[in-house]
């Protein structure tokens, strides 16, 4: 249908008035749709302050003479759960494409991580200072701490909850004592050690690829360095003391305080009582037969025997306290109820025996009439 030129000019101008008018509508309903929003957005936030506001303020007061990273801390979890309200309100689920319920519980728990604590040390039990004797391995994690990982879905992922200490952190405030020999065989353990004990004092948890160089490491987080104040003992021989001395020019800057320990001490009667203290200390911790008085007459003889001194006891309290497992198998055999002298005159007999075969090899030489360079090398396999 043909329109005079009028007629579709003033159909033109109209649909334009029109449409002016509908872009304002549309504007208005988005300010009206997003003042409505931002009125529910801060609702949301004064309940929530509401609900949280006496429990962070109990946790101020309770923290009030901590360092002030903490209220810093606990201020910015505040402000968080407030600018992300929506999470603690939860998301309706859809109808369509709903994810296994693994992974559904797996998204529901990360949003939540960053508000919990983790303790990395905890020595609110312990009285006094803290000491560790590392019993296990000092590998470098060990050592220096860890920073886990958990496969999700087939990815790695990590976050601040993995992060483990290490035996530097435990013993934090407190002393730490190392076998040498053990630290040396670790690999990156007596490097890391040093650069802690250099960087005044700071432990850093890292990956050890990264202290390798040249290898290629996984992203991961960093951990803020911990400042140390700890004492840190190392026990070893005298020749590896020698050689880090001799070799190592950090050894000797960090290590300044050197401790000679004896093998022998003089037997009197207070030293004869501390031989008791230890035979019953051992007989009580490993739930052995109790000594009578000459038995432990007996083993004080031993530790003399030892010491190769009459007037001096041996400090190899490990060969003593063997003597004193192998007594404590005879008395059950004979079915005593103590561990009697006899049982630990057998024990030291049988240890002889065991130990004798170069002996016997020279006496029997002797009897025969031969000379001592006619002795053949002799080999026998401990039972």
């Amino acid at each position: 249908m043909n329109l005079p030129d009028e007629v579709r000019a003033e159909v033109q101008r109209r649909r334009e008035e029109l449409n002016t008018e509908l872009r304002s509508t549309l504007r208005q309903v988005q300010d009206i749709e997003r003042q409505g929003a931002e009125a529910v957005t801060n609702l949301n936030r004064e309940i929530a302050l509401y609900a949280i506001g006496n429990l962070v303020a109990e946790l101020k007061e309770k923290y009030a003479g901590a360092p002030p990273e903490v209220p810093e801390y606990i201020d910015a979890v505040q402000n968080d759960i407030l600018e992300n309200i929506q999470v603690f309100l939860g998301v309706p689920e859809q109808e369509q494409g709903v994810p296994p319920p693994q992974f559904q519980a797996f998204m529901r728990e990360i949003p939540f991580r960053k508000y919990e604590v983790n303790v990395v040390v905890d020595n609110a039990t312990v009285k006094g200072a803290p000491v560790v004797f590392e019993q296990n391995p000092p590998t470098y994690q060990n050592l220096l701490g860890k920073i886990e990982k958990e496969v999700q879905f087939g990815i790695f992922t990590t976050d601040f909850t993995m992060i483990r200490p290490g035996s530097l952190h435990k013993a934090n405030g407190g002393y730490l004592v190392l076998d040498i020999e053990d630290i040396l065989r670790a690999p990156l353990s007596w490097d890391g050690l040093k650069t802690a004990l250099k960087t005044g004092g700071e432990a850093v948890i890292e990956e050890p690829g990264e202290r390798m160089g040249g290898f290629i490491t996984a992203k991961t987080i960093k951990p803020e360095a911990i400042p140390l104040d700890i004492k840190v003992s190392l026990i070893g021989t005298p020749m590896l003391y020698h050689l880090l001395y001799q070799y190592d020019p950090d050894f000797k800057e960090l290590f300044k305080v050197k401790a000679d320990f004896d093998t022998v001490m003089e037997r009197n009667d207070e030293n004869a009582n501390k031989y008791a203290d230890f035979i019953c200390n051992l007989v009580r911790e490993e739930n052995l037969r109790h000594l009578e008085r000459e038995a432990i007459a007996r083993v004080i003889e031993y530790g003399s025997r030892l010491a190769a001194d009459k007037e001096k006891l041996s400090t190899q309290f490990s060969a003593v306290a063997d003597l004193i497992r192998e007594a404590n198998f005879y008395a059950v055999s004979d079915g005593s109820d103590r561990i009697e002298r006899k049982h630990v005159t057998k024990a030291i007999e049988e240890k002889i025996y065991r130990s004798n075969l170069i002996q016997q090899k020279i006496e029997e030489y002797i009897r025969r009439g031969g000379s001592s360079s006619s002795i053949p090398r002799a080999r026998r396999s401990a039972r």
